[in-house]
C-alpha cells in the first residue's frame, strides 16, 4: 500500500496496520500548524491513539475519567475551526465549541447539533467540519440499529449549488434505474 510521503510515518503505519500498529478505521486531523497532530481509532473497540495539541489532550483525559467505557465507546473525533471538535460515540456525541468561532445559539453548527442532541443520535463516518470557517459542515446522523440517516449541512455557496445539481441528477429516471441496478447487484453479491 502506498501513502503520500507528507503523511507522518506513524499514521501510515496505522493506516496499513504495519510495524506493530493497530489498523485503523477512522483518522482525523485538527486545525493545527503541526502536521504531526492526528487522531486514529482502530478497527477493534478500545483501540485509539492521538497526538494532539494540549487543549484536546486535556479534554480527552477529562472525558476518559468521567465517561464510563470511554475507550470502548469512542468511535472518532471531528475537528473544526480552532478548538471546535465533536467526539463521536457508539451511543451519541459530545460537542465542544471554540467560543471565538461558534459564538451564539443561532450559529448553524450549533443549531444542527441541538436538533439531534436527543438520546441515541450518533454522527456517522463521512461527516466533516470545516477548518477555515466554522459555519461550514456536513453531518450524517443515525440512531444505532436503525437504517434512516438524517443529513444536515451548511456549505459554501458554490459547493451547495453543486450538491443541489447532484441531487437533481440523482432524481432522473436513468439515474434511479442505475441506482436500483447497483443496489441489486450489491445485495446479490453478499
Amino acid at each position: 500500500v502506498h501513502f503520500n510521503a507528507d503523511i507522518k510515518q506513524d499514521i501510515r503505519d496505522h493506516l496499513s496496520g504495519a510495524n506493530g500498529k493497530f489498523a485503523v478505521e477512522f483518522v482525523s486531523f485538527p486545525d493545527s500548524d503541526d502536521p504531526g497532530h492526528f487522531f486514529v481509532r482502530g478497527k477493534r473497540d478500545g483501540d485509539w491513539t492521538a497526538c494532539l495539541p494540549d487543549y484536546f489532550i486535556q479534554r480527552l483525559g477529562k472525558m476518559q475519567r468521567e465517561t464510563p467505557n470511554f475507550d470502548v465507546g469512542l468511535t472518532g473525533i471531528l475537528f473544526g475551526q480552532g478548538k471546535t471538535n465533536i467526539c463521536l460515540f457508539k451511543g451519541g456525541f459530545d460537542a465542544d465549541f471554540d467560543k471565538e468561532h461558534v459564538d451564539s445559539d443561532a450559529h448553524p453548527l450549533f443549531k444542527a447539533l441541538i436538533e439531534f442532541s436527543g438520546a441515541g443520535w450518533c454522527i456517522e463516518r463521512g461527516s466533516t467540519l470545516c477548518f477555515y470557517d466554522s459555519r461550514f459542515f456536513f453531518l450524517k446522523f443515525k440512531k444505532p440499529g436503525e437504517t434512516t440517516i438524517q443529513m444536515r449541512w451548511n456549505l459554501p455557496t458554490d459547493v451547495a449549488a453543486k450538491l443541489e445539481d447532484l441531487k437533481k441528477t440523482a432524481q432522473e429516471p436513468a439515474e434511479q434505474l442505475g441506482m436500483r441496478s447497483l443496489v441489486h447487484s450489491y445485495l446479490h453479491r453478499y
